[in-house]
């Protein structure tokens, strides 16, 4: 609804659809059979008012229902409104571009419902709009719609500056365009000190800077960047969903809130219960300590530098991803059925160690491991184990006598805490972890191997 500022009476219309809306609103309270229903009322009862949070809740829903974004809000419409009226009052010189070029959709409405829009918002002094713009969003000054609300700027002036053929002066060359002060003499000999020309020598500037001399992915590559082909979430939104059902939260609430399909939260949830319930042989938590035994979601990395490495872990294995698969594959699996929370990741094989580590050889070098070997000096694998174990930090666990059983030889391996290089890090764990409950695809008996 805007105000007609322009007119003496000051009245208020609607415009657009909005009677449309409003007529259909008024007759389906009419047919309710509740006694004085209000017009816009809550969703449990039409005779009480309507919350602003449950209103807000259902813009939210659909916004990111609709838009597959999970961190969009109802205020991120203000923004949007805030910006098309900004377009609004400069449709006449934008005409073109709303018609074909870079506004093109982004204004549903013909230029005759522009029009009234910018005559019931806007006076007839051109000096006016900003100001106008700024008063219907209850701002003091133009400045503050400026600085956090108007997004197309930069678009508009550039399309204004393009149409434009009158000669800059040299303030207006350096600031709107970047010129050197010589280039602009250089310009001005030749009269071409005007936005129209300067507009193209930017562009071209720009393509050069921006395109990379060869790329560094591959176009068929950039589908894979996630791990799985069609996969759009992100570690984060996964933790964050299984953290909220840990909590209590309805399946249906967090399906909406953070904007995921059904099957794929039980999938989450069906892969993290599964991994939950691994047990050593002495019938301990695999992955999980006592405390976060009915808990889901792993425990959080609270060191800002373990955050800062799963990071960038991430990237790197997302890029490698494509190209070792199965490997990956094997590897998540390997840990979340033979990891131990106390030790770290068992293996009594020096194949199994070479497969693992060679899986991350790309990401992470060989100095940043830690391993505990026991029992391999005299088994008749040890020149194999000696070879596996070169170039990790070995700290011997278990020495096996000479005279005594050979054993069958066996160590734990760790990931190096990068603040702390005589610890171990917790980031490579929870990054398996997780990786688990976001890509098995478990089938309907069991939920052993990874999809």
């Amino acid at each position: 609804m805007l105000v007609d500022h322009y007119h003496k009476h000051n009245k208020d219309e609607l415009c657009m659809s909005e009677s449309d809306i409003i007529a259909s609103i008024i007759r389906q309270r009419r047919q309710l059979k509740a006694k004085n229903p209000l017009l816009l009322s809550s969703m449990t009862s039409s005779t009480e008012k309507l919350d602003f949070n449950e209103f807000s809740d259902v813009i939210k829903t659909l916004l990111r229902q609709l838009s597959g974004l999970p961190h969009l809000v109802t205020h991120n419409l203000r923004h949007s409104c805030l910006c098309k009226l900004q377009i609004v009052i400069h449709h006449q010189q934008l005409k073109s571009a709303l018609t074909k070029g870079s506004f093109e959709n982004i204004i549903e409405y013909d230029f005759g419902k522009i029009k009234t829009i910018k005559d019931l918002l806007c006076t007839q002094n051109k000096r006016d709009d900003y100001f106008s713009i700024a008063k219907f969003a209850g701002h003091s000054s133009p400045a503050t719609t400026f600085n956090s609300y108007y997004h197309f700027t930069d678009l508009i002036v550039a399309v204004l500056l393009r149409k434009n053929s009158e000669t800059l002066n040299q303030n207006q060359a350096i600031n709107l365009f970047g010129v050197s002060k010589a280039k602009f003499e250089k310009l001005s000999k030749d009269q071409q000190a005007n936005p129209t020309y300067l507009y193209e020598i930017v562009c071209k500037k720009s393509k050069k800077q921006i395109a990379p001399k060869s790329p560094l992915i591959k176009t068929k590559e950039l589908q894979n960047l996630s791990f799985d082909i069609n996969e759009r979430y992100e570690m984060l939104s996964c933790y964050q969903a299984l953290c909220a059902y840990d909590q209590g939260e309805s399946p249906n609430s967090i399906v909406q809130t953070f904007s995921i399909e059904t099957t794929r939260l039980e999938r989450w949830i069906r892969n993290a219960q599964y991994s939950q319930a691994q047990l050593t042989r002495f019938n301990g938590l695999r992955h999980n300590p006592k405390a976060r035994t009915q808990q889901l979601a792993p425990s959080s990395l609270k060191s800002p530098t373990h955050r800062k490495h799963l990071k960038k872990l991430t990237v790197k294995i997302r890029k490698d991803y494509p190209l070792h698969r199965e490997d990956y594959k094997w590897a998540i699996n390997y840990f979340i059925h033979k990891n131990t929370q106390e030790h770290g990741l068992y293996f009594d094989s020096p194949k199994k160690l070479d497969r693992f580590i060679d899986c991350f050889s790309k990401v992470i070098p060989k100095r940043e491991w830690i391993v505990s070997s026991q029992s391999i000096e005299h088994h008749d694998n040890s020149p194999q184990w000696e070879s596996s174990l070169k170039g990790l930090s070995n700290r011997t666990r278990t020495v096996s006598k000479k005279g005594g059983r050979s054993g069958r030889g066996s160590c734990y391996l760790k990931l190096k805490d990068l603040e702390k290089p005589t610890q171990s890090s917790p980031v490579l764990a929870y990054f398996l972890y997780m990786a688990f409950i976001m890509l098995n695809k478990p089938t309907l008996d069991k939920s052993e191997e990874m999809a």
